[in-house]
C-alpha cells in the first residue's frame, strides 16, 4: 500500500502538467507527507509486532539503575 501511495504521489506532477490542474500541485505535498507517515507507521508496527521489540523494553526497564543520574563520573 505504501508503494502504491508513493507511486500515486509521484504521478501527481505529470498529471497536473498534462491536465493543467493547479489544484493537484497544491495537494502533492500533502500526499507526500501522508505517504511518509503511512510508511513510517507501517515500519514501526512491523518492528514492534514482528521483531519482538517488547523484550528490549523489558530489559531496559529491568535495569533502571543504569538510567538514573549519578553524581560521580
Amino acid at each position: 500500500m505504501a508503494l502504491k501511495l508513493l507511486l500515486g504521489t509521484l504521478l501527481v506532477s505529470p498529471l497536473a502538467r498534462y491536465g493543467r490542474q493547479p489544484l493537484l500541485i497544491r495537494t502533492r505535498r500533502l500526499l507526500g507527507v501522508w505517504t511518509f507517515v503511512w510508511a513510517s507507521l507501517h515500519l514501526l508496527s512491523y518492528y514492534l509486532l514482528e521483531l519482538g521489540a517488547n523484550c528490549c523494553w523489558e530489559r531496559c526497564w529491568s535495569h533502571r539503575w543504569r538510567v538514573t543520574a549519578d553524581s560521580r563520573c
